[in-house]
């Protein structure tokens, strides 16, 4: 007769724990979206300074006219620097070249982005509801001892009774979730 209770008892706890559905836990998502004013101070962008050619073709050409050398030759090892802007209401972009020697020596090209960048953070977090378990307990002390536990899931707790009916005893049992450094 004790053992058909302990069966009866045990298949009771199987059929609850089967059709008891637990909860699961919930997951929030959290989107923040920030508008970032765009660049402040123009940065360098490296551009390649081209080569001059080895190779020039004259052409024989008779000029007759008054010719100042050494303006010519000041000119030619003069330094001259040009920069262009070019500006829209998103972007700006400045050109910076240095020629001399009829060769372009240095450039540099420094841009700005005026327009409003948009970053967006997605946060996901998975909050873990109270869980509610159910299911038979088996246990060994001598006896076999067969019955019913319950046991509460909550955040990093849990909270477990098991009642033992062939034996005629009760258990709480409390236990808090660790975790382990790698």
């Amino acid at each position: 007769m004790k053992w058909i209770a302990v069966i009866v008892v045990a298949a009771l706890g199987f059929i609850a724990a089967w059709f008891i559905k637990p909860t699961g836990t919930k997951t929030v998502e959290t989107v923040k979206t920030i508008t970032v004013p765009g660049d402040s101070i123009p940065y360098p962008v490296p551009v390649p300074v081209p080569v001059a050619y080895d190779s020039i073709i004259y052409k024989d050409s008779l000029v007759y006219a008054a010719v100042d050398t050494a303006a010519i030759l000041r000119r030619y090892f003069t330094k001259y620097f040009y920069e262009d802007t070019i500006r829209d209401s998103t972007f700006l972009a400045i050109l910076r070249e240095v020629v001399t020697e009829n060769r372009i020596v240095d450039r540099r090209l420094d841009v700005q982005n005026l327009r409003p960048q948009a970053i967006t953070y997605a946060t996901t977090v998975i909050n873990s509801e109270p869980r509610l378990f159910i299911g038979p307990a088996i246990s060994y002390d001598g006896s076999i001892g067969l019955g019913g536990s319950v046991m509460y899931l909550k955040a990093n707790n849990a909270y477990q009774v098991t009642g033992d009916i062939s034996n005629r005893s009760i258990t709480a049992t409390w236990l808090h979730s660790i975790k382990w450094q790698r």
